[in-house]
């Protein structure tokens, strides 16, 4: 906690070292007054300041795009041609070649496993996608002598299967009906990204937030026919990736995943019910900010809720042995009182999880918390439950316990506990109610994104950094920056501060973006937290107009906190 204004100043950074150029760390600051229990919705990006008061840059507007823009007004359909309608696209460029590769290999013969001898082809006969997939594998019949090597039989085809898809634009469908952003319209496709599906769901539920990842072009005088642009918040700042409406689709013959949603339209991946378009483009912007659509196959609801939000995110680990079932209740009543997105997740597949429902290793949305009562039975059961709702981003599959959308709970709910809110609709729509404790059985962590409602009470910034050179004695980051809190209107009241640290991801290394590494060693990233007091001399200067820019005299006072992330 801070006293003083929420409104951020960054003042001169101390100079420790010069920059390297390894690896760009992109610090994010928030501020807010504690009167206020909202949040802003903007975030900018500084360049390093030269004075106590910094001068802001708005990264807002840098665009991701190598496509031509097309001259305004224009009749011509615009074509992404650094995304287009290609296998690259879907598989990513290095993938492509990686299987082109493979496949002239295999035309000379069976590759080698570890032993040194010649592989043996199999067939995939567990019940999955996978089932009847060809494979290579170790000759030796002894499985304790088997050395382990493993290969995809069929790589020379690619995964995709290049020849299963066709591009095509939709404009019978317009970007966001008349009812609105609504998590109950968003439907996953044939790609593994539940997780991101999921996070954008709950940020459906917050129209200050989905709204503003869309970019208004006829404002720009840069409109064209099929030309899209989403603002994203990509490595630490907000930056606009353009894109077209073509989306890939499966064709006649193949097989289209979760085909009940695709419909006519035998779209590949995410769709969106009532013939729009948001969900898809909003998938497609954040597949090529990666390289690919496959690159954004699998990850974290955190790293989604980042990307859309652009605020501090934690994690609530149900394995953490200081775990609270009961805090957990107050955290998710709060958070659910102040409109924060937040997604959960499942553990590994178990038949004890299908059974009831529901998908191992799967990404769910939260959507509501709530407080009912039971009567009181004769046993001395009853009383208040207290239940969360849960979205499928499949649209379908649905928790079959107890306050499921069929339980016979909810009979036994006080009638003056009827809500509206708790509505139930009876259908298979991916959508249900289930209790605190089942919550925690079957799930392992919940992911929450502090991004609170806009208010102008709270402010935001982005701030680039390096990490010190490997030949550093004191292996700390070039720059410390200064953080100044200005007393409010009243002059009292307290202050709270979000710091995040963040370093480049791999993500896409492997799909598409050469310009990733395809591993990043995660550094000791540190962030020390202190107070700094200004002496006399430093007041004296102050107070005669002179020494704004130098923070010579200053001391710190005390340290107010630690943090350490390796």
């Amino acid at each position: 906690m801070f006293s003083g204004s929420p409104r951020i100043v960054v003042g001169e950074d101390f100079g420790i070292g010069a920059p390297s150029r390894s690896s760009v760390v992109q610090s994010t600051l928030s501020a807010t007054s504690s009167s206020s229990s909202q949040a802003a919705a903007s975030s900018e990006a500084a360049a390093p300041p030269t004075s106590s008061t910094a001068r802001y840059m708005d990264r807002s507007f840098d665009t991701i795009s190598e496509g031509p823009a097309p001259p305004h007004p224009c009749t011509a359909l615009y074509i992404d041609r650094s995304f287009d309608a290609t296998i690259e696209s879907i598989e990513g460029a290095a993938e492509v070649v990686r299987a082109a590769r493979a496949a002239s290999r295999a035309a000379s013969g069976p590759p080698r496993c570890r032993c040194g001898a010649d592989a043996t082809r199999l067939l995939v006969e567990k019940q999955n996608r996978n089932h009847g997939r060809p494979f290579w594998t170790c000759a030796e019949e002894e499985v304790e002598r088997k050395c382990k090597f493993f290969k995809w039989g069929d790589v020379d085809a690619s995964r995709s299967k290049a020849h299963a898809f066709v591009w095509r634009r939709f404009p019978e469908c317009v970007l966001v009906s008349d009812n609105g952003f609504r998590a109950q319209d968003l439907r996953q496709g044939g790609l593994g990204d539940c997780w991101f599906l999921s996070a954008l769901a709950v940020v459906a539920e917050r129209h200050d937030l989905i709204a503003r990842l869309f970019v208004d072009l006829d404002a720009k005088a840069v409109a064209a026919p099929g030309r899209c642009a989403v603002r994203l918040f990509l490595d630490g700042a907000w930056r606009v990736v353009e894109v077209d409406d073509r989306l890939p689709c499966v064709v006649k013959g193949a097989t289209v995943r979760r085909a009940a949603h695709a419909g006519a339209s035998r779209l590949a991946y995410s769709r969106a019910a009532g013939n729009q378009l948001w969900v898809q483009l909003l998938e497609k912007a954040y597949a090529k900010a990666h390289g690919s659509y496959q690159a954004i196959s699998g990850g974290q609801i955190a790293e989604a809720l980042l990307a859309l939000t652009g605020a501090p995110s934690f994690t609530i680990d149900f394995s953490d042995p200081a775990f609270d079932m009961r805090l957990l209740w107050s955290r998710l009543v709060y958070f659910a009182r102040c409109g924060f997105p937040m997604g959960c997740a499942t553990a590994a597949d178990h038949p004890q999880l299908r059974a009831v429902g529901l998908v191992g290793q799967h990404a769910y949305s939260i959507l509501d918390c709530r407080t009912v009562h039971q009567k009181r039975s004769a046993d001395g059961g009853g009383g208040p439950v207290h239940l969360i709702r849960v979205r499928n981003p499949h649209g379908v599959g649905e928790w079959s316990g107890d306050w499921g959308d069929a339980s016979a709970k909810w009979k036994d709910l006080v009638a003056a506990s009827g809500d509206p809110a708790l509505e139930r609709t009876w259908e298979n729509d991916g959508t249900w109610w289930i209790d605190l404790t089942h919550f925690v059985m079957a799930f392992e962590l919940v992911e929450v994104s502090m991004a609170h409602r806009a208010h102008v009470g709270w402010s935001s910034a982005s701030f680039a950094n390096v990490f010190c050179a490997k030949s550093s004695r004191t292996r700390l980051c070039a720059a410390m920056y200064r953080v100044v809190l200005h007393p409010t209107a009243a002059g009292t009241g307290a202050h709270v501060l979000f710091a995040t640290a963040l370093q480049p991801a791999a993500r896409g290394s492997n799909r598409g973006r050469s310009d990733r590494k395809k591993s990043y060693k995660l550094g000791d990233i540190c962030i020390v937290l202190c107070r700094v007091k200004r002496t006399r001399e430093r007041r004296r200067r102050c107070g005669s107009g002179n020494g704004s820019s130098s923070a010579a005299g200053d001391e710190i006072d005390a340290v107010l906190g630690f943090g350490l992330n390796r």
